[in-house]
Formats: C-alpha cells, structure tokens, sequence
C-alpha cells in the first residue's frame, strides 16, 4: 500500500520536473512513509512513497524497473495471489530478485500484458512506462479499491494517488474551478463519485475497472477503456447446498489471502453480519492468529452495537479496541477528516470510521480488514424491493409479486408502501421520478441555489437511474442488474473512497475481503431468491454459507441498527459555523442562494426544518472549498 504520482513532459528541465513531482510527493507522504523513491527520464518522472507490507526489506522500493531498464513501474495496492502468480511465471522462465507482489506485478505484465488484470485478486492502481515504445499504462483495480486520479493539458500529464495533491502541485500552471455539476447534485442529492468526474474541473479519476494508454509523445485525447466490470453471468443450475459451498469456498480463500501480511492485521468490527463474516471467517483459517478488533461505539443506546461487538469478540478472543464519539473535539477531527478525504463526503459515518483510523495509526497497525461490499455483492441493505417486485412482474407472477411485497414489510423498519412506492420509482417515466425524488426527505430544502447561476451553467439536477443498457438482458433479473450497478458506478465507489482516505491519512492500508471479481462474477450468476429470498430476507445465500462459521443467532439478526452516528447532535454543532464559512467564500461560491443563506444560517439551529444531513452536506462543501480551492491555509485557525 502506497502512494504514487508521476509527470509526462515536453518541454521542462529535468530540474524543473524533479522539483514538480516532489510537490507531488509531499502532498501524499502520509501514504507511505516507509520509503520514498523518484525515476527521472528526460520526459517523464514517477515517484513513489512506500509502506512496507509484504518483503519489508529495501528490496520493494519503487519506482522498479524490469531488469533491462524497458519498464518503469509504480505501483499503490497489493496483489494477494502474487505467490501464485510467482510459481506460474517462474515455469514460464522468469526469475525473481524480490520477494515483493511488485515484482510479480511487472512481470506479469511483461509476459501477459493487459491481460494480466484479470489474473490479479487484489487492489492496485499503477503506472507502467515502456521506453521502447514509450507507451504508459494507467490502471486500476475492478473495484476502484485504490484511487488515481489525473489532470492533462498540452503541456503536461500528471497523474497521482490523491486529489489534493494534483491542485497543490499545479495550482500556479493552470486554473483549477469547483465542478459546479458535481457540487449541485452532490448538494441536492448526497450524490458523488460517479464516473469519471470530480469535485474539481479539470482533474478526472481513473474509473474502477478502467485502464488508460497514453503516449510520451501525445497524450491527447485521454480515453479509459474497461476491462472488468460487474455484470450479469449466465444463470447458474446448481442447488442451494452446492451454491452455499461454493461461494463459502470462495470466502474463505479470499479471508486467507488478505491475511498475507509481513506486518499484524486488525479487524474492523461493527457488530453486523459482515464484518461478524470477517471476523469468524480469519479465526476460521487461522485458528492461532492473534486478533485485535476495533470498534466505533455509539454512546446513544439505541444506536449501539455494543452488545453484539462484546459477543463476537469474546467468541473469537479478539482484543477489543474501542473509539467513542467526542463532542469536545469534534470540530479538529471532523476538519481534518474533511481533509483527508480530498473531496466532500456524504455522512457522518464517514467521520467515525475516521476515528477508527486515528486509534489504529496511534496503536501501531498498518493493515485492517473491513467489510465493504458486502451488501453489493450478496444483496443488502432493505434488499431492493422494487427491483424484487419488478423481476416477478416482467416474469408475469403478479400474484407472487404482492406475497414478496408482503413478507419483506415483515421485517423491522419496512412498510409495504415502501415496497410499491419503490417498485413505483423503477417504472415510472424520467421526469415523474425526478419530481417524486425532489420530494424525498434526503433532497435539499427549496430555493437553496441560486437559478440564475444554475441556468447560466446549464446545471441539471436529472438524477443518474440505474440504465439497462449498463448490463445485458436485465428483464425478469433487475436485482441483480442494480447490484452491477451499484458496484461498478453508483454506491460502492464512495464507499472504497472514504475508507482509502480515512485509513491512508494515518498510513494504513484497509483490505475488503469482498471484493474479488471471481466472488462478485459468481453471486451475478444467481437467481435473484438466493440474493433476496421470496420472504423478504437479504443476503440469503450469505446467512447459508456462514452457518457453521458464524453462530446462528447472528445470522439470524432482524435487528440490525447500522453504522450509526449522532448525526443530528453534529448538525446542531456545525450549523452555527457554516455561516461563518460562507462568510468566507460568500464572493467566490456562487451556486448558493444569498438570501437562503442568511434566513437559514443566521437564525436559531433549534427552530428550523433544515435537515440535518444538509447542514453535514453544506458544512462538507464550504469547509472543502475553502481550505482546497481558496489557498488561503486551513480553517482550524479561523474557526
């Protein structure tokens, strides 16, 4: 796990460039600390801050270059196979100096080329160079575990690990503006990390599951091509046994290769089923491991997962670690979270899982397994009732459709107009489902920006619905369709984003035992009852494969309260401070209404209808405008 940057170049010295990617390099130093490295060419430059994971001798220092100088590699993530890969690429011929995955990843691609990218199980977002054909690769991992971000003109390409890192860098060469599309939906809607865009014009991510080739001599246009997105499969015929054995196998294999580590390994444990998974799952495959969890423990009751944490670790021996919120210095930890994260984020969770880093870093661990993807791939959260209720309808089993609809609002927190009104939103046309999603409770209050600067940018407020163009024949198969939807474009980008952000601002790497794309390909191939079953209940096939693993009355759970934080205790805090912020920027951020601004933010937080998770949402937006986009230096000093 690493940070990497680099810079293509026409026409600057090699001091200059020298001096430019160690710009770079200081601006994401906290991602490796371990070791540090700079290949200069005389048009490129990749640079490299390593924490040590696997081999941590000298050995894995990067950039790494092929024993013949051809290719230049740097390269963030792990490749947990790569001891696999070693075996495979050592009977083709080749031979090892190094025990690192860095260099089984390059010589990977050497003999293979792209194709590489499907034999990985692991997360990487890496730079290759060949100087023969002065090609570069930049490519990411399916999932867009780990970040890459790029910004280009006729001058320069450069390309690192971290936003942040590309304005401090270029600030003064080119003129970066807030992406005032991405801000208004994120605004509106709590939407980001969609696609290509960012918070920042002029500065694109590598998308998950892409790869971009450029060339020393021309670099325009920049396209990225995929090579791995979640899909529907064809259906599977096997039985509910051998469908449970299968994806257990999978699971427990996956746990054990993210277990590969020179350095101890933590646990993220939130008392639900996934990171309970997790949890049993490593005490399972290595019974004599030392087990240290660490938990965010919410001290309302009724959010708490206390009880449930308490369990799993007595059952596994695990030594707890627990982190609680701390309204005192909730202003300095919130600010720098705001920080690490490079662009604004979209909940308060986000915050907690912070906290969860900062105990991590302050106790000596570099790696942390968690449970992300999870309710993506095995069909989570309230289990897609629309989706559910629509595959019966296009099936024609109406009368199936209203029993689902039925059983799922048995369950804690559901109703059945929730149901219909969800099967509604699926297929009702555009312009009805944008109305009726303006409505909703998470949508921001009226008249909060401003119309004539919205209309002067041609700003839409359209909200993105999940395409069936995105996935072959989704017809009688709409829950599974979403599922590849949200893996690869809506919902779990800006999961993999705060968890990166959170756990790299204290050097520490997060592993998502999840995501593997064999796992993701294989529950794509099921029929949609072993996801969500006819009864409501989620992650079926799951809660089946686990039996034996993890008691049953934790896979049973109906009860489960989330990762919860006291959002609305927050929002009380901050709100008396984003007029203060807007005071700062009031010139300079036009997207936002004036007289809004001041009826809402001026009057008494107690006595209005301004949601909290606007306040969380407006906070986010101008404490990052100001301290990313102004230059002017961090607000800790001005709040």
């Amino acid at each position: 796990m690493c940070g990497i940057v680099g810079f293509l170049h026409h026409d600057y010295s090699s001091k200059e460039a020298a001096t430019l990617v160690q710009k770079l390099m200081n601006a994401i130093s906290h991602r490796g600390p371990d070791q540090n490295g700079v290949e200069l060419g005389e048009d490129f430059a990749f640079g490299h801050h390593r924490l040590s994971i696997i081999d941590l001798s000298d050995s894995g220092k990067q950039p790494f270059k092929s024993d013949d100088d051809r290719f230049v590699l740097t390269y963030n993530g792990e490749i947990y196979n790569y001891i696999e890969l070693r075996a495979e690429l050592e009977g083709l011929g080749h031979q090892f100096k190094t025990k690192t995955d860095t260099e089984v990843l390059l010589k990977a691609w050497i003999e293979w080329g792209e194709a590489c990218l499907n034999r990985f199980i692991g997360m990487f977002a890496f730079a290759i160079l060949d100087r023969q054909s002065k090609d570069v690769w930049l490519a990411r991992d399916a999932f867009g575990i780990k970040p890459l971000f790029y910004t280009a003109n006729s001058d320069f390409f450069a390309f690192s690990s971290e936003l942040p890192a590309l304005i401090r860098g270029f600030r003064e060469k080119k003129h970066f503006d807030v992406n005032w599309q991405t801000a208004y939906r994120y605004m509106q809607f709590g939407e980001y990390d969609k696609g290509e865009n960012t918070f920042v014009n002029d500065i694109k991510t590598v998308k998950s599951g892409h790869i971009v080739k450029i060339n020393l001599e021309n670099w325009l246009p920049c396209e990225q091509r995929l090579w791995w997105q979640a899909e529907l499969r064809p259906q599977t015929k096997l039985t509910r046994a051998e469908l449970a054995k299968e994806a257990r196998a999978l699971f427990l294999r996956n746990i054990k290769l993210h277990l590969r580590s020179d350095t101890k390994v933590a646990l993220s444990l939130s008392g639900g089923l996934d990171s309970s998974a997790i949890a049993y799952g490593m005490r399972h495959v290595a019974p004599d491991i030392t087990i240290h969890s660490f938990s965010y423990i919410a001290d309302d009751e009724r959010l708490s997962e206390e009880a449930w944490i308490d369990r799993v670790n007595a059952d596994i021996g695990a030594i707890p670690n627990k982190v609680y919120f701390d309204d005192e210095n909730l202003l300095e930890g919130l600010n720098a979270c705001i920080e690490a994260q490079g662009e604004p984020m979209g909940s308060s969770s986000v915050f907690a899982q912070y906290l969860i880093s900062r105990d991590l870093h302050a106790k000596g661990f570099k790696v942390i397994l968690e449970g992300q993807g999870a309710d993506e791939i095995f069909g989570g959260y309230q289990g897609y009732p629309g989706q559910r209720i629509r595959s019966f309808v296009d099936s024609g089993h109406f009368l199936k459709a209203v029993a689902f609809a039925k059983a799922w609002s048995k369950w804690p927190n559901r109703k059945i107009l929730t149901a219909y009104r969800l099967y509604l939103a699926e297929i009702l046309p555009d312009w009805i489902y944008d109305f009726a999603r303006s409505l909703a409770t998470s949508a921001a209050p009226k008249n909060w920006y401003s119309k004539s600067f919205a209309t002067q940018r041609k700003l839409t407020l359209k909200r993105h619905r999940q395409n069936d163009k995105f996935v072959a024949h989704p017809r009688k198969r709409r829950l599974v369709a979403q599922l590849c939807y949200q893996i690869s474009e809506h919902g779990l980008p800006h999961l993999l984003r705060h968890s990166d952000r959170n756990t790299m601002a204290y050097s520490i790497e997060s592993r998502v035992p999840f995501l593997t794309p064999d796992l993701a390909e294989f529950m794509m191939s099921l029929p949609e009852n072993e996801l969500v079953s006819d009864k409501g209940e989620t992650k079926s096939l799951m809660r089946t494969m686990l039996r034996g693993i993890v008691p049953d009355d934790i896979i049973n759970r109906r009860d489960k309260i989330g990762f919860e934080t006291p959002e609305d205790k927050m929002a009380l805090i901050l709100k008396p401070l984003v007029n203060k912020l807007y005071g700062y920027s009031q010139t300079s951020v036009p997207l936002f209404d004036a007289q809004f601004m001041q009826k809402t933010f001026q009057s008494n937080p107690k006595t209005d209808n301004v949601t909290s998770d606007f306040i969380w949402r407006i906070y986010n937006f101008l404490y990052w405008y100001n301290w990313f986009m102004s230059g002017t230096g961090s607000q800790h000093e001005k709040q």
